[in-house]
């Protein structure tokens, strides 16, 4: 897989229904050698990965988005400068699809807000 080592769950909390991950960022990852070479970005599809792995951790089983209604980068993630991000987000079941709602902080910054369905495989 592509995106092994990038990064590692720290910790998984929830509360009323909210789910929060806090993530390590893996700077000195080959994804960001090539994305981009003297400036790293976390490249929008992986925080998308990210995000779909931390609902997998959360259910427990694998999952795949069938639809995203809403995405909206706001921010870029510089691994070396916020190597700690979150994503907080909402699970809503519908049938076999589960209503994801989203928002990844990097400190006190937002860096993403989605809106998808995700189904079970």
């Amino acid at each position: 897989m592509l995106l092994e080592g990038l990064y590692s769950f720290i910790n998984k909390t929830e509360n009323d229904g909210s789910i929060s991950y806090t993530i390590e960022l893996n700077e000195n990852h080959d994804i960001f050698k090539g994305h981009f070479p003297g400036s790293p970005i976390l490249p929008g599809v992986c925080s998308l990965q990210i995000l779909k792995a931390c609902c997998e951790d959360y259910l427990t089983k694998p999952l795949q988005y069938v639809s995203i209604s809403s995405c909206k980068y706001i921010n870029t993630v510089d691994p070396t400068v916020n190597k700690i991000i979150s994503f907080n987000f909402t699970l809503t079941p519908n049938d076999n699809q589960f209503q994801l709602v989203a928002t990844g902080i990097m400190g006190d910054a937002k860096f993403i807000k989605l809106k998808a369905v995700l189904v079970a495989e």
